[in-house]
């Protein structure tokens, strides 16, 4: 695996709670997917493929030992920039047992973990229900 530095394209998600920071000329735009397995490359020696390729081809050298171990060889990460103009619809997500019940073998739960880049002086942030 060439391990030069690559850029990635993001996708954008659209719900009726995003703002304009994330795109201006699209309102609301909710989430911008910055980091997931469909990220598609857009520059260096693996320009046009995606992430979920890259992790197919090349396991261990892109995810590492454990998380290959742990997940196989699907991209186990996604990272979003969210802009909240609302408050946002109630979010419920299973553990791995609960995933792989409901939805079958290879799927995994969502673990999460939040970190505010910027908040109006108003802005509340809820945890737990």
């Amino acid at each position: 695996m060439n391990k030069s530095p690559f850029f990635l394209a993001p996708e954008y998600r659209d719900y009726v709670w995003g703002g304009a920071r994330l795109r201006p000329e699209i309102v609301p735009t909710a989430e911008a997917w910055v980091i997931f397995a469909g990220n598609r490359i857009t520059s260096g020696p693996y320009a046009g493929r995606r992430l979920s390729d890259l992790s197919l081809t090349f396991g261990v050298d892109l995810l590492g030992t454990r998380a290959v171990a742990l997940a196989g060889s699907r991209f186990p990460v996604l990272v979003k920039i969210l802009d909240c103009a609302q408050w946002l619809s109630l979010q419920v997500h299973p553990n791995d047992e609960q995933a792989q019940r409901l939805e079958g073998e290879g799927f995994f739960g969502k673990t999460e973990a939040w970190h505010v880049l910027e908040a109006e002086p108003n802005a509340k942030l809820v945890a737990g229900i």
